[in-house]
């Protein structure tokens, strides 16, 4: 069996063909890198959206709770907090 010579511009070509290959491997490799971080920031915004949404709900408890009190105290009516006064509905 004998060996043969490959011609320059097929070479040429499995050369620019190796080249293009590798090249879009490391780009596939980037946009997973860019990826993994994009996630981790989305795994931040959601675990803060979430803690923020509880700090929410947190304070329209409060709010009902001291409605609740106030609503005891005063019965109901109308709070004008610039003049911190309190105006019972007839």
């Amino acid at each position: 069996m004998e060996t043969k010579k490959l011609e320059q511009k097929d070479l040429d070509s499995i050369m620019e063909l190796r080249s293009k290959y590798a090249e879009t491997t490391n780009t596939i490799g980037m946009i997973a890198t860019d990826e993994y971080s994009l996630n981790k920031q989305l795994e931040l915004i959601t675990s803060e959206k979430t803690r923020v949404f509880n700090e929410l709900e947190t304070l329209r408890n409060e709010e009902q709770t001291l409605m609740d009190s106030l609503k005891e105290k005063y019965g109901d009516g109308q709070i004008n907090l610039e003049e911190g006064t309190f105006t019972p509905v007839s």
